[in-house]
């Protein structure tokens, strides 16, 4: 199976709708902001991009730590570090783990 079929086959979790309720107005983009707790709270990429990151695991309500701010940026989500071009992580919106939680 080619590799792109089996990202098309992968399971997508669906966007919290706790989060959607929330305005974004405090969310930062994820490149910008270097704290051990951020919680990603929406994105602001095309969509084939947004598509792609939710199939390496990262949506609405993860928790990532940004670990360096170069490019590539370099984060932490679930014990694995990714790096990500600046360019999208730039579209990728977060706040501080603490402040998202209800």
């Amino acid at each position: 199976m080619p590799p792109t079929a089996m990202l098309a086959a992968s399971p997508v979790p669906p966007a919290a709708s706790q989060l959607d309720s929330q305005p974004l107005s405090n969310a930062l983009p994820l490149s910008k902001d270097l704290c051990s707790g951020l919680q990603i709270v929406g994105f602001d990429l095309p969509e084939i991009q947004e598509h792609r990151l939710r199939t390496m695991g990262l949506f609405e309500g993860q928790i990532v730590q940004l670990l360096k701010k170069s490019n590539p940026v370099i984060i932490k989500v679930a014990g694995a570090r990714m790096a990500l071009a600046r360019e999208i992580a730039n579209g990728v919106q977060v706040t501080p783990a603490s402040a998202a939680a209800p």
